[in-house]
């Protein structure tokens, strides 16, 4: 992710912003990713953005079976590209398939 979409993320949760004292004043984008793997919490923004990143709240909560709901999801939260959608369309649909 790139630093300012990981800003927001640090922006939105209060339990990472620990990992700067002084914060807002003491991010910086070029640190920015070093301090979260150092604090092992490298994962999380992208987890917090597949529901919680702008545009993806709505669209995550109609996330379903269709093929139609992981597109929309996909094009108006992650942003893959055009190109990725077919190949990670089949691969949610399999894992869609297995935790229901």
């Amino acid at each position: 992710m790139p630093a300012s979409s990981l800003r927001l993320f640090v922006n939105a949760n209060e339990s990472v912003q620990k990992f700067w004292p002084g914060f807002p004043g003491s991010i910086d984008d070029a640190n920015i990713v070093d301090v979260l793997i150092q604090n092992k919490a490298d994962f999380e923004p992208g987890a917090w953005w597949t529901v919680s990143g702008p545009g993806c709240a709505r669209v995550a909560s109609r996330l379903s079976d269709t093929e139609s709901s992981f597109v929309a999801w996909e094009t108006t939260c992650i942003n893959g590209g055009s190109d990725t959608v077919e190949a990670r369309t089949v691969i949610y649909t399999i894992v869609y398939q297995a935790i229901v």
